[in-house]
């Protein structure tokens, strides 16, 4: 069995209560939250998240997650369940589009919503298609990236230069399992996002903007969803 490290936010009780449901009660939760308390629908988005990393999400997954994905309420959201798809694969194709149309519209001007948009476009990489391969072309097209077009309001603490530098090698990164036939399926986490997203970020000594380190000591909401039926509508 995959250990949890205590640093990760999957370790959240809730998070572990959530991903040990079935796969479909998890997504109902998501989506009652989504309506009903959306700054705490990543929690159950994490969950979904878990589910393809244990290898319990199936094709049959495929269009519900692609529904979740349009209708997720920030990056934090979407960043999760581009990577629930990302662990199908090229079996999670379909939902290239929905992804493509929440990206589209996301801007970055916090760590958390870097790191979000970055794992998005690794995502792309392993769902494949058309439709991943020309919102990709729009991504190196842009003038300035995507990663600091908004940096006059940017509120994090990585600096200009390393986001274009990880956001060119996210968009190397995406291009290469693109052009790979049998890219295989995402599973390994690369970074700690914190749950429930707060509006100010610590600035930590060295790289804090390095979401490896940084990020672990964000303070976390202490409001966290229960497991009621009245979420999964």
């Amino acid at each position: 069995m995959r250990s949890i490290s205590p640093s990760d936010p999957a370790s959240d009780p809730v998070v572990q209560k959530l991903a040990a449901l079935e796969v479909e009660e998890t997504m109902a939760v998501y989506l009652g939250l989504v309506e009903s308390d959306p700054e705490k629908a990543d929690v159950a988005a994490l969950a979904l998240r878990e589910h393809g990393r244990g290898g319990r999400l199936t094709h049959e997954h495929v269009e519900t997650l692609a529904n979740c994905v349009l209708v997720a309420p920030n990056s934090l959201c979407a960043g999760h369940l581009a990577k629930a798809l990302a662990a199908l694969g090229r079996e999670a194709g379909a939902a290239a589009g929905s992804l493509v149309a929440k990206m589209r519209g996301l801007v970055i001007s916090t760590d958390v919503e870097y790191w979000s948009f970055d794992g998005a476009v690794w995502a792309l990489g392993y769902l494949g298609g058309d439709e991943a391969s020309l919102f990709l072309d729009e991504l190196e097209a842009e003038t300035p990236s995507r990663a600091v077009r908004s940096n006059s309001i940017y509120r994090g603490a990585m600096p200009k230069d390393a986001r274009q530098q990880c956001y060119e090698k996210a968009l190397l990164g995406a291009r290469g399992l693109l052009a790979n036939p049998l890219p295989g399926v995402w599973r390994e986490r690369k970074t700690n996002l914190p749950l429930s997203k707060s509006g100010s970020q610590q600035k930590v000594a060295g790289k804090a903007w390095d979401l490896r380190s940084a990020l672990n000591d964000t303070p976390k909401s202490s409001a966290r969803p229960t497991l009621k039926r009245a979420n999964a509508r």
